[in-house]
């Protein structure tokens, strides 16, 4: 019986720390953008370049938001992102799903 006295407060800690610490939409961008950079950097760009990409890529998603799809489940958040747009231009990139939780974004799924 005193398992479950105590196994009830570490659940409902565990459920306040995923809800303190889902990440923002701006969190996302962050990631995102960081993500492209490193990306870049590691397809044989110089720094520069990948900065130019990686803000180029951050305003494309601004500017359009049918590339983010966001759902939030209050402990965590799910981003589907459509790289359709990015296929168009020649890239070879598949979609992604990713989750953020625990003020971190990992890739579940590429579609």
């Amino acid at each position: 019986m005193k398992r479950i006295y105590l196994s009830i407060p570490i659940a409902l800690a565990i459920i306040l720390l995923l809800i303190l610490t889902n990440p923002s939409k701006d969190d996302f961008d962050s990631y995102i953008s960081t993500h492209i950079n490193e990306f870049a950097i590691q397809s044989g760009e110089d720094e520069q370049a990948a900065n130019l990409i990686s803000g180029f890529s951050y305003l494309l998603l601004q500017s359009n938001p049918n590339i983010i799809h966001k759902t939030n489940y209050f402990l965590f958040t799910l981003y589907k992102l459509d790289t359709t747009l990015i296929r168009s231009f020649g890239g070879n990139v598949d979609d992604l799903v990713i989750i953020g939780l625990f003020n971190n974004f990992v890739v579940l799924s590429k579609f």
